[in-house]
């Protein structure tokens, strides 16, 4: 099997006026095709940070990217956009959804905007909500479903590409224990049926019975 994704000692820091703030420092680590991945640590240990860098929305300050076997550092903005749009999916704590469009229609808009035509983007819409389990949600609005509801539209937005890897920041922070054991259930579900790869960003333990490796980030210096 494969590597998706490697990384070779990521660093990255933000510079300001007065200092350096490192936010990464020397990140190794590898992206299996179909593996659950889990990048575990405390509040404010980068990992969001890594996750942006992983899914090409930042990029490292030093260090090595492989996606593919391919350096991400000699692709250009427009390829990365590409590659964004059409090969990942991305799922946060913020579900994002438009409160005054149908759950139907905010999860077509991703593809409308990738150029879907519309009766396409419409069943593939539809697929996806089945896929998560809320079909009978199609035409209902945003604020009459519950938090982990809204979670499972949008991780069904998310699959809307068919992506090769799925990447969840913190995804189910602001949920209690038994919210968060179901989206944890459907995201192992998906990485069954469709073989997608999962990397979850989580101070979340219970995340651990999920993923088939995980990577503890510790004080933004390492992981391993």
């Amino acid at each position: 099997m494969s590597n998706l994704i490697e990384l070779h000692n990521i660093t990255k820091i933000y510079r300001t006026v007065n200092r350096e703030i490192i936010a990464l420092k020397n990140i190794n680590l590898s992206v299996l095709q179909s593996e659950i991945i889990g990048i575990l640590g405390k509040p404010n240990t980068g990992k969001s940070t890594l996750i942006s860098i992983m899914g090409l929305a930042d990029l490292a300050s030093l260090g090595e990217y492989y996606y593919k076997q391919q350096p991400t550092d000699k692709i250009s903005f427009k390829e990365r956009t590409h590659i964004r749009n059409h090969q990942f999916g991305f799922i946060t704590h913020t579900h994002f959804l438009l409160s005054h469009q149908s759950i139907l229609k905010n999860i077509m808009l991703p593809l409308r905007h990738r150029g879907t035509a519309l009766p396409e983007a419409e069943s593939i819409a539809i697929d996806m909500l089945a896929k998560v389990g809320l079909s009978q949600a199609a035409h209902k609005m945003p604020g009459q479903l519950s938090n982990c509801e809204q979670q499972q539209v949008a991780i069904a937005r998310a699959l809307t590409n068919r992506p090769a890897i799925i990447f969840a920041d913190e995804p189910t922070r602001g949920l209690n224990t038994e919210e968060e054991r179901a989206i944890f259930d459907l995201l192992a579900k998906l990485n069954q049926q469709d073989g997608c790869a999962i990397v979850i960003a989580s101070e979340n333990q219970q995340a651990k019975q999920y993923c088939h490796r995980i990577v503890a980030i510790d004080s933004a210096t390492s992981a391993g």
